[in-house]
Parts: structure tokens; sequence; C-alpha cells
């Protein structure tokens, strides 16, 4: 019967990979800050950073970008020249789901 079918859904959890990618990730990338620029740093490896947001500290959206790449040994920026003075929370985000979440001054 066409109306009585089944549907199984498969779910998995990824283990101990996800750390170490993540732990990978936290030490090959550097998120700093020069006056008007967020800057990203990759220190061994290329990465292709799915989404770089930008936070206000309210939790507020301030700006994002996505498809970011930055090269092993080169820093990938982005102007924050019209952002107010104050402080600000950069999310950077890759492919995989590993995050850096860094405060920053402006």
């Amino acid at each position: 019967d066409a109306n009585n079918t089944d549907y199984v859904l498969h779910l998995s959890k990824i283990a101990k990979a996800s750390v170490q990618t993540q732990m990978a990730f936290e030490n090959d990338l550097t998120v700093f800050n020069i006056e008007n620029s967020v800057n990203i740093k990759a220190n061994h490896a290329d990465h292709l950073l799915s989404q770089v947001s930008i936070y206000d500290l309210s939790g507020k959206l301030i700006t994002e970008q996505s498809n970011v790449s930055v090269e092993a040994g080169n820093t990938a920026s982005i102007d924050i020249s019209s952002l107010a003075k104050g402080m600000y929370i950069v999310n950077v985000t890759d492919q995989s789901g590993n995050r850096i979440s860094k405060k920053i001054i402006r």
C-alpha cells in the first residue's frame, strides 16, 4: 500500500575527530584586530571559512561575510572602519562547523 510507508531516520554523532579538528582549527587560526580591520591569519593550513560574523555585546549581528578564504601564511582582513568604537564579538566558522569566538575592541 502506497499510503503505508515506513521512514527511517539515521542520526550520527561526530565523536573525537570533531574535538581534534576543533583544536587544530583554534591552534592554526589567529583572530586579531588592528585599527580599522579584523584580521584572520592562517598559520599552517588553508581554510575556507563559511562565515565570519561580528556581533555587538547585546548579541546583535553587525556584519558578516561568507566564504572567506585564508591561505596558509596569509591573513584575510575585514573592514570595520564603519563600526562605532566599542567591544565586539567575532565568530569565525569553517565548513566543518568548527568555530572560534574572539572579543575585540574597536
